[in-house]
């Protein structure tokens, strides 16, 4: 089909219908000079021609907006950049005035089109009427085009490969339907078994057979026990038998030796209730008199009496969200940086879930079982479980919620190994599962959305710790046994996330540089894990090999299980779960990943893109999928198989929320187009296109034509906005800020796209909201936002230091992991451009994070304001992410700028920068410093005194708590002078006593270790440590223990000698430090009122 004619191409630039292209020297469109050409090419070119004529006056004038400009390229890139949806459609028209002639090269998913058609043809037709009929089939080529492809020896190879494959066989497109399901009587497997194998079915999988059983039948009968049929189980129960506790010996010998499985059962629940009662430890109180969780900080009370409308309203605003932060942070968080309305009543009603879930979890559809081939191998997983395998699992569980019988992994681990190992091959050995771990509960996980919605809600269903350790077990068995296809990297080790979203970057940008055509289906299951049948679990199972005990014992996990609805604190009745693959079990994500699998073996990777020599049909992230394809009949091809996967799986698909990028090349260019036309359906819906401004969402990256697109500087400046005009405290600001914005800016970042200018720009973003949120002024060091709390800082993320780092570290481990499509991702020039661009975001900088830190350690300890905090330590420090309860935020705000020395002063560089005195009579001379006013102004000498004894009376009132014999302050009398020792601590049984001497000073560079020098030096006098030992009658002399406190929360060194000899807990570290800050900021309060007042006056 040859393109539009000379008259028509000038017609639609407006030129009459007599435009002799004859007599034409230059083109009247872009003016180049046709002199030197013969007619043909003449033609040719203004046939070809796209450019649109100039005005009158010479310029190119935009018909969206006023604009010209003086070259059509001009006008181009303004059309691209300011009307990109006018300048796409005009490429669309352009494409459908230029289609492709029938002399146009034959792609190779045309070859397989026309390989296609030509084999559903009768076999007994003349060459003539095929050609003839495909041509009516295929209408964009002639008979004659078709008669040529068909002689070629590349469509000949293609239609031998089709013939001969097992694809083909199975194609469903004109086969019947069973009159009982509606579904294909054959299902498209396209790689279960190799081409060259014949295809034999084998019997149902409801009265599968093993294979490769090689056990004696007389060996049987006298090792197995009635209930137990596993051999290998049997012998390893007897021969623990010796090993075990009473209470599990009998277990034991019920199970090899009884044939009812209603005793067992009933033993085996009474003995685990009674193993719970008895290791439950009752909860200790680590700190009775300072509560420090955030979760137990008392409700707020609010006095809003005598306040205007607008105090009253943020008043209740702020016990609303006081209220939300303690029982649920994430949601509150979520919903200020999302810009969503806070409610601490959005929940459903109990009804609609229990009606939700009823339909969801009963209402188990009729599995029709498909024609199944035999595995390559089977593969025995059925051998007893080890006590080292259970050690390892059981160290590896994590801490997590209790299930309806209330076994926690501290009742576990207290069991002895071998008990415990013993109950565990019983349960694997039976086959069915006893009673106490049929019964779960399922808690509802809110997502983003309209929470009044039950669809907005995630089931996360809690078994017993029990079940969950054994199927732990038997996931590793399965995952180390089984092999998956790569394209799945979910609930796979490394970095699949990333992988993923990086794979699909590279494809479509290195087919936007070759203008290769690309189209890419981004499908959004409905309750994937939900509507997972059982049966086809079992199906998975079988054609993988697993043997027929374990098998067996999987499948029994799933019948006659019910599970106890909660949400908001209510409770449902019991409902009956009869699909879906539980989401919070441990087997729940291989055995997923072992279904979907097949799935992925039926997508042809030959009809997706090519990446090198490497072929990629789809992405996998566990129910994530995107199908990739470089023509329409490819990813037809695609989607046919992934339907028939959804009906015989009874999975669905949600259409609307489904996404297609469509990039069509337009003729005669390497340009590509986003086509807007809903071209593919599935379950006879069709499919969205992306228009041209449109992006899609995939694994927590935006996506558009481009590729995967740079975040949003503005972004995130509106969430530190809304952050920072929440009606919070400072200090659950910086929580939000660390345990849910951070993760989101360090994950959108680590894009293709980032920048080091961003970066930069976002750090300056961060710092102003931190320092206007903590009250500080610009000349606060960055270095003290940066380091580590351990190190004296905030511990707030830069941005440009560290995002460049982790994602060229991330991205070295993939490649590492030998990835084939990862491998084929590393070589292309995409690729190496990115590479190229992280090494000079991370030039000058540290390669690691440990480095990164010590960097700014190092650079806050050598600056004026932070050369005392190298004493600071996780422990001492914890109030700055957890600060007491009973402090306000004012309290919090004061005690950060104290803890950086920024608490307003005369001596402060931001107030006066020239060095101010205190003006009070006695310090003439004197700077006035915070230190100055906090160590040795005499206007708080009292003040000081309070806070010494403070920290004092702390450490003796716990001291005392522990029955030692302690004395405060006794007077020491010898021949020259009268001592008076802080704290004098005495071990009553072996007479033994210690002298602790509090000191409180002010950190910088070495003063805690000179301090406790000085104060060891004072009291280390033979005479005095004399007169100690007889006035208490001591054994031996005294000891001296220099208790040292930063008036900035340091701690020396020494104080931990103090803490091991006497087994003080940390939370008491934590208590004295926080009243030391405290105490300091009410003596800078008090000197502020007592000097600053009286100046102002004068």
């Amino acid at each position: 089909m040859d393109g539009p004619s000379v008259d028509d191409s000038a017609m639609s630039f407006g030129y009459s219908a007599d435009y002799d292209s004859d007599e034409c020297l230059s083109c009247p469109s872009c003016l180049i000079d046709l002199s030197v050409r013969v007619l043909s090419q003449r033609k040719q070119h203004i046939r070809r021609c796209s450019q649109p004529p100039p005005d009158l006056d010479g310029m190119f004038g935009c018909k969206v907006c006023p604009s010209k400009f003086k070259s059509y390229a001009g006008l181009r890139q303004h059309m691209k950049r300011s009307h990109p949806s006018e300048f796409n459609e005009q490429d669309l028209q352009l494409m459908v005035e230029m289609a492709p002639s029938s002399k146009s090269r034959w792609s190779n998913a045309e070859q397989k089109l026309l390989a296609r058609l030509e084999l559903n043809l009768p076999s007994d037709l003349m060459q003539k009427e095929i050609n003839m009929r495909l041509a009516v089939l295929h209408p964009g080529r002639s008979v004659d085009s078709i008669k040529k492809q068909r002689l070629s020896q590349t469509y000949k190879s293609t239609l031998s490969a089709l013939s001969n494959s097992r694809a083909f066989q199975t194609i469903i497109e004109n086969e019947p339907l069973s009159p009982q399901s509606g579904t294909p009587s054959t299902t498209a497997s396209r790689r279960s078994v190799c081409p060259s194998s014949p295809r034999i079915v084998l019997e149902r999988i409801d009265s599968i057979a093993p294979w490769n059983r090689n056990v004696s039948p007389v060996r049987l009968e006298e090792s197995l026990s009635p209930l137990i049929k596993n051999e290998k189980i049997c012998v390893f129960l007897r021969n623990a038998l010796g090993s075990c506790t009473s209470e599990i010996r009998e277990i034991v010998n019920a199970a090899l030796t009884s044939t009812s499985f209603e005793a067992l059962d009933t033993l085996i629940s009474s003995t685990m209730l009674n193993l719970t009662t008895n290791h439950i430890k009752p909860k200790s109180k680590r700190n009775p008199k300072s509560k420090w969780n955030k979760k137990q900080i008392s409700k707020v009370k609010i006095n809003i009496k005598k306040k205007g409308n607008r105090a009253v309203r943020r008043a209740s605003t702020f016990s609303k969200y006081q209220q939300l932060f303690n029982k649920n942070p994430a949601q509150l968080a979520h919903a200020i940086l999302d810009d969503k309305e806070v409610s601490t009543e959005a929940f459903p009603s109990m009804d609609a879930i229990e009606k939700e879930y009823q339909d969801l979890f009963s209402n188990c559809p009729v599995y029709h079982n498909s024609p199944l081939h035999p595995p390559e191998k089977t593969i025995d997983l059925d051998y007893p479980i080890a006590s080292r395998e259970t050690e390892i699992n059981l160290r590896r569980l994590k801490q997590s919620a209790a299930g309806l019988d209330g076994i926690t992994r501290e009742v576990l681990r207290n069991m002895d190994l071998t008990d415990l190992t013993c109950l565990l091959n019983i349960v694997f050995g039976l086959c069915k599962t006893p009673s106490f771990l049929r019964h779960n509960r399922t808690v509802l996980i809110p997502k983003k959305g309209d929470l009044t919605l039950v669809s907005n809600w995630r089931p996360i269903t809690i078994s017993s710790l029990f079940s969950r350790l054994l199927h732990k077990i038997l996931a590793s068995r399965l995952a180390d046994n089984i092999k998956l296809h790569h394209a799945q990297r979910g609930f796979t080790p490394g970095d699949g996330v990333m992988t993923s979203y990086t794979i699909l970057d590279t494809i479509i940008k290195e087919h936007r540089l070759k203008g290769n055509p690309l189209y890419v289906l981004s499908i959004d299951l409905t309750k994937a894990f939900d509507k997972v049948h059982p049966l086809a679990i079992k199906e998975a199972l079988v054609s993988k090999g697993v043997d027929t005990h374990t098998l067996n014992y999987i499948m029994s996990t799933y019948e006659n299980v019910d599970t106890v609805l909660e949400c908001h604190g209510n409770k449902s009745a019991p409902i009956k779960v009869c699909r879906g693959v539980r989401q919070g079990d441990t087997d729940s994500p291989i055995l997923f990943n072992i279904t979907i699998d097949d799935l992925v073996n039926g997508i042809d990777s030959s009809d997706g893109v090519k990446l090198g020599s490497i072929e990629i049909g789809c992405l996998l992230f566990a129910d994530d999928i995107v199908l990739l394809s470089n023509s329409e009949y490819g990813m037809n091809e695609h989607l046919r198989t992934l339907e028939a996967f959804l009906q015989k799986t009874h999975m669905e698909i949600n259409p609307l929320k489904c996404r297609a990028l469509q990039l069509t090349r337009v003729p005669g260019s390497k340009r590509l187009v986003v086509n807007t036309a809903h071209l593919f359906q599935i379950s006879g819906k069709s499919i969205p296109s992306l228009k041209v401004q449109e992006q899609f969402k995939y694994l927590g990256q935006n996506f558009s034509k481009y590729g995967m697109l740079a975040p949003s500087a503005a972004n995130l400046e509106s969430m530190l906005d809304r952050l920072k005009r929440a009606a919070l405290r400072p200090w659950q600001k910086l929580f939000i800020f660390n345990r849910f914005l951070v993760p989101r800016i360090m994950h959108c970042n680590q894009s293709s796209n980032i920048t080091a200018g961003k970066l930069d720009y976002m750090d300056r973003v961060i710092r102003k909201f931190i320092k206007a949120t903590l009250h500080l002024p610009k000349t606060t060091p960055t270095a003290f936002l940066y380091a580590k709390i351990r190190d004296g800082g905030l511990s707030i993320p830069c941005l440009r230091h560290q995002i460049g780092v982790i994602y060229r570290r991330r991205l070295q481990c993939i490649s590492l992991r030998g990835d084939p499509d990862f491998n084929a991702v590393f070589n292309t020039a995409t690729f190496k451009k990115l590479l190229q661009k992280l090494d000079m975001i991370c030039q000058n900088i540290q390669s690691s994070r440990n480095a990164i830190a010590r960097h700014w350690a190092l650079k806050l300890h050598e600056s004026a304001l932070g050369n005392g905090l190298k004493y600071s330590s996780s422990s001492s420090s914890s109030w700055i992410l957890n600060p007491p309860p009973f402090w306000s935020g004012k309290d919090y705000i004061r005690a950060i700028q104290l803890r950086i020395g920024l608490l307003p002063t005369g001596g402060a560089p931001y107030i006066n920068p020239v060095a101010a005195e205190c003006r009070y009579p006695t310090c003439a001379g004197r700077r006035e410093t915070l230190s100055h006013i906090l160590q040795w102004c005499p206007v708080t000498h009292y003040q000081r005194i309070e806070r010494h004894d403070r920290a004092s009376k702390d450490l003796i009132e716990h001291l005392k708590s522990t029955g030692l014999d302690v004395h405060d302050a006794p007077r020491i009398n010898t021949r020259d002078n009268r001592y008076i020792p802080d704290i004098i601590v005495i071990d009553k049984s072996s007479r033994k006593a210690n002298i602790i001497e509090t000191t409180i000073v002010w950190e910088h560079k070495d003063s805690l270790l000179e301090a406790a020098c000085i104060k060891k030096e004072k009291y280390n006098i033979p005479e005095v440590l004399e007169s100690i030992k007889q006035k208490y009658n001591l054994l031996e002399l005294p000891a001296v223990l220099p208790f040292v406190v930063g008036a900035r929360g340091g701690w020396a060194p020494c104080n931990d000698t103090i803490w091991k000899l006497y087994k003080l807990p940390k939370y008491l570290q934590r208590t004295i430090i926080c009243n030391v800050l405290r105490y300091g900021s009410s003596i800078h309060r008090y000197f502020m009122a007592h000097v600053w007042r009286k100046r102002r006056k004068n």
